[in-house]
C-alpha cells in the first residue's frame, strides 16, 4: 500500500481518495484478502476458504479437485485485476511489519494527505478571494444628475412649473426654470418650492446652482434609498446660501447622497411677473461635480 501511494507512475497509485480510505481501513484491521494473485512471503499460508453449508434453493458448484484456489476466485470474480507481483512482495512486506510500525506509517500517510489538502484548499481560497475582490471593484464612472423634477408637496398639484424643468440640465445660457410669480418674496403660504435631483450612483461632490435674479435664499437636503415626498421627511440640511445678487451658488456634499433637494425658501423680484405678484425665482442651470 505504501508503495503504490508513493508510485512514481501517477496510474500506479490509487485512483480516487475513496478507494485510498477503503486500503487504509484495510491495513488497519489486518485484513489481506488472499484471493489475489499476491505471492506470499516464505513461510506463510494463506488461510483456507470457508466451507458454505448451500440451501435447498441454492446451487453449488463444487470445487474441480486438484484446480488452484487461484483460479477459482479470479473466475469468480472476473472484475479483480491481477496486480504487479512487484506491489505484491511489498504489500505483503507491509502486514508483515510489527502493528506499531503499521500504525506510525499509516500515521505518516494520513499526515502527508492533510498538508496536501489543506494547501490545496488554502490555493482555492485564495482564488475565490481574489475572484471576490475582483467582483466588488468600486465604480468610477462619472457621476451624473439623472433625473431632475420640481418640488412643491403645499401646492395644489405638486408641480412648480414642471414643463420648463428641462432648462436646468442642457447647459445653455439663454434659457432658465422659472417658478411661478408670488405676491411675497416667501413664496405666501407655500413658504418654499424647489429640485428634486437624482444622481445616477450615491457619490459626494459639489452641487452648483446659478441664480438669474436676487436676492435669493437656498438650503439642500440629501437622502439615499429614496426620495421622501415630505420636506420634514428628509431629517437636517446638508448647506445652505444666501446673496442679494443674481451668481453662481455652491454646496458641498460631503456624504454619500444619491437624491439632493433643493429648496427656495426666498427670491427676489422678476420682470416677467405683474406688480400684484412681482416676485419669482430663476435658475439658469444646476450642475454637479462629483468628488
Amino acid at each position: 500500500m505504501i508503495h503504490k501511494l508513493l508510485a512514481r507512475n501517477p496510474d500506479h497509485r490509487y485512483a480516487t481518495g475513496e478507494e485510498t480510505r477503503i486500503a487504509l481501513v484495510q491495513a488497519l484491521s489486518a485484513q489481506n484478502d488472499h484471493t489475489t494473485s499476491m505471492t506470499p512471503p516464505s513461510g506463510a499460508t494463506p488461510p483456507k476458504p470457508m466451507r458454505r453449508v448451500m440451501t435447498s434453493d441454492e446451487s453449488s458448484v463444487a470445487p474441480i479437485p486438484g484446480q488452484p484456489i487461484l483460479e477459482t476466485a479470479l473466475n469468480a470474480t472476473p472484475q479483480r485485476a491481477v496486480r504487479d507481483p512487484r506491489m505484491q512482495k511489498a504489500s505483503w512486506r507491509f502486514f508483515s511489519l510489527p502493528p506499531s510500525t503499521k500504525i506510525l506509517s499509516l500515521i505518516a500517510i494520513l499526515l502527508g494527505a492533510a498538508v496536501l489538502f489543506t494547501a490545496t484548499r488554502s490555493n482555492s481560497s485564495q482564488q475565490t478571494d481574489s475572484s471576490v475582490a475582483q467582483g466588488a471593484i468600486v465604480d468610477q464612472s462619472p457621476v451624473t444628475i439623472s433625473r431632475m423634477v420640481s418640488f412643491d408637496p403645499n401646492g395644489d398639484d405638486a408641480q412648480e412649473n414642471e414643463a420648463q424643468i428641462w432648462a436646468l440640465r442642457d447647459g445653455n445660457s439663454k434659457t432658465a426654470w422659472t417658478t411661478d410669480c408670488y405676491a411675497n418674496q416667501f413664496f405666501g403660504t407655500k413658504e418654499y418650492v424647489g429640485v428634486l435631483m437624482e444622481f445616477s450612483r450615491a457619490a459626494t461632490g459639489t452641487l452648483q446652482v446659478g441664480m438669474k435674479n436676487g436676492p435669493w435664499s437656498l438650503e439642500i437636503y440629501t437622502a439615499n434609498g429614496a426620495a421622501p415626498s415630505r420636506l420634514e421627511q428628509w431629517g437636517p440640511r446638508a448647506g445652505a446660501d444666501y446673496n442679494t445678487r443674481r451668481g453662481v451658488a455652491q454646496f458641498v456634499i460631503p456624504s454619500q447622497a444619491q437624491f439632493v433637494l433643493l429648496v427656495l425658501r426666498e427670491v427676489g423680484t422678476s420682470v416677467q411677473c405683474s406688480a400684484k405678484n412681482p416676485y419669482q425665482g430663476v435658475i439658469q442651470d444646476i450642475s454637479f461635480n462629483g468628488a
